[in-house]
């Protein structure tokens, strides 16, 4: 992949510029740049695409399609249903990867998915590796068929948890037998497009229905997805041999810019910070000692009150936002609860099992649309008001010498650019996912598992308890009306404290990280002014030679960038 060897050959060229003067290589030393640790992760990144879909929606006949041999079973029940990835190997074999998270998978044949079958509680996933042709043409792209919708509680939360964070294209199966997409379907799909994930849409088993039908069919899903989401889409059509369609799709994926997008945010903050500190290096070298001197006290100044004011910025942003976050998101809940009261009627009482899986897909979808706005927008706040803070104590700093008045609103510009990976800690759960995505999927997740948990235990008690009369009378109305005043009102009670905990932890966090970061920008400038004084003692021939090293190295830098990034 030609756009991998560009971003691997950038990172190269801006190592061994940074190496190339040890004082240039000790004042960026403190910037979290991890070069080789980022070539080797561009290197091995692959292109997660989870087929998902209602249960008998086909998937996993599609893939057998795909693949041209009948490897994974079909017919299976929702309740042993795992997420299963699928991939090239020499070596074929399933391996089981253990829900308590032990690092050795259990492995297995391929004839023995009938003992898989049998053990899937103990599971969190399966990997398939086939010698398989099909499945070497579409690398770096690996397959997931994924459990059905109508599969357990459980088994459903464990795949989204799973594959939020490394599903990076998806594939959409529906059955031409559903006749429509549902809307808790379209809300899962507005959630995919709110973590920047784009799909295909598969209308699957067209030779069950007359061609006019289809079509029919087809036009309404594509209108759905227009007025729901947008954008156009086109669905594409399959029959009983669907595995050319399905190769259509992956072969045709635009894999270069996936990766692009997934990193090169990241690799302009990292040049960004770089060309910085060399900036702030040839600049201090063009003053006085005493100037320096001064830039460096207001520079000290600032530090110590940004972490002085932490707590109380920290205290002021829960009190602006938490409440009004928790409001948001209980009031989407609720909006939606009221948008399907009819089908959640129905299925309180044709289905009323099914009743607390539906509302937990619809607290997803939810939560996977709402979070990334409420984290981006209460981020990029944060580095608002931090901004305007650090420009307060420079107007009232009495040292004479101010840092430049646009630097700091270069900072939170840059800072809201990248704002989902520049605020970031090593997340363990995502060392696999591309930093650019790493916060919105990982507070993301931090939302949605607790909040799934309360809802498995809460949820079938208000259910049992207020639904049970309506039930037993076959009362579509009476159920509704239960729906409206009583469960709703009841599920937002339930939420309530448990999103304000989870709000409040994940605003302390952003707005640590978020400090944290300009602390760290203010004492890389701080240590480049320092490492600057050290070359003002020489004489001023020697000073200039430097300067114009810096100058060179910078330009390599900028040059590089502009060759193989842009």
């Amino acid at each position: 992949m030609k756009v991998k060897e560009n971003m691997v050959e950038f990172l190269s060229i801006l190592d061994s510029q940074i190496k190339s003067d040890q004082e240039l290589h000790d004042s960026i030393s403190s910037i979290d740049l991890n070069i080789d640790e980022l070539k080797e992760d561009i290197l091995q990144r692959e292109i997660i695409v989870p087929i998902i879909g209602p249960f008998s929606a086909g998937k996993s006949s599609l893939i057998n399609s795909f693949l041209e041999t009948d490897y994974l079973p079909v017919g299976i029940t929702p309740e042993t249903s795992l997420a299963t990835e699928i991939r090239y190997s020499e070596n074929e074999r399933i391996e089981c990867i253990m829900s308590d998270n032990s690092d050795k998978p259990d492995i297995y044949s391929l004839s023995d998915f009938e003992k898989i079958k049998e053990k899937a509680n103990a599971y969190e996933y399966m990997v398939v590796y086939l010698n398989n042709p099909n499945l070497k043409r579409i690398q770096p792209a690996v397959l997931v068929d994924m459990p059905g919708f109508e599969s357990p509680v459980d088994i459903h939360n464990k795949a989204i948890l799973n594959y939020l964070g490394k599903g990076i294209f998806y594939v959409v199966v529906i059955s031409v037998e559903s006749g429509t997409l549902p809307r808790s379907f379209l809300n899962r799909l507005k959630g995919l497009e709110s973590l920047q994930r784009d799909f295909e849409v598969i209308l699957n088993k067209v030779n069950l229905k007359s061609e006019k039908d289809v079509l029919a069919i087809k036009e309404k899903i594509e209108e759905d997805i227009k007025t729901y989401l947008n954008f156009d889409k086109e669905v594409h059509l399959v029959g009983e041999n669907g595995g050319k369609i399905l190769e259509k799709i992956l072969t045709s994926l635009n894999t270069d810019e996936l990766i692009k997008k997934m990193y090169l945010p990241d690799l302009k903050y990292k040049t960004f910070q770089v060309v910085d500190t060399i900036e702030t290096i040839i600049s201090s070298m063009q003053k006085t000692v005493e100037q320096n001197d001064k830039e460096i006290k207001a520079l000290e100044k600032e530090i110590e009150s940004l972490i002085k004011e932490k707590d109380k910025k920290i205290r002021e942003i829960e009190s602006k936002h938490s409440s009004t976050n928790v409001n948001r998101i209980l009031s989407s809940i609720e909006r939606e609860m009221i948008a399907q009261k009819d089908y959640l009627a129905n299925i309180a009482v044709s289905s009323p099992d099914k009743f607390s899986k539906i509302v937990n897909d619809m607290v997803v979808n939810v939560l996977s649309v709402d979070v990334p706005n409420i984290i981006s927008d209460i981020g990029s706040e944060i580095i608002d008001d931090v901004g305007v803070h650090l420009k307060s104590i420079q107007n009232s700093s009495d040292l004479g010498v101010n840092i430049p008045t646009n630097w700091i609103s270069e900072k939170a510009t840059q800072l809201k650019d990248n704002l989902l990976f520049s605020i970031t800690n090593k997340l363990e759960q995502y060392k696999n996912t591309a930093r650019a995505a790493a916060v919105i999927l990982a507070v993301t997740t931090n939302f949605i598992a607790p909040v799934l948990e309360l809802i498995i235990i809460a949820l079938p008690d208000i259910v049992n308890k207020l639904l049970s009369s309506s039930i037993e009378q076959k009362q579509k109305e009476k159920a509704k009306s239960i729906i409206m005043t009583q469960i709703i009102p009841s599920l937002k009670a339930e939420l309530r404290p448990k999103l304000l905990e989870i709000v409040n932890n994940e605003i302390k966090k952003l707005t640590t990280n978020v400090i944290n970061e300009y602390e760290n920008m203010l004492r890389l400038k701080k240590d480049s002014i320092e490492q600057a004084q050290k070359n003002l003692k020489e004489k001023a021939e020697e000073i200039s030679v430097k300067i114009s090293k810096y100058q060179n190295i910078k330009k390599n830098i900028v040059d590089s960038y502009n060759k193989y990034l842009s």
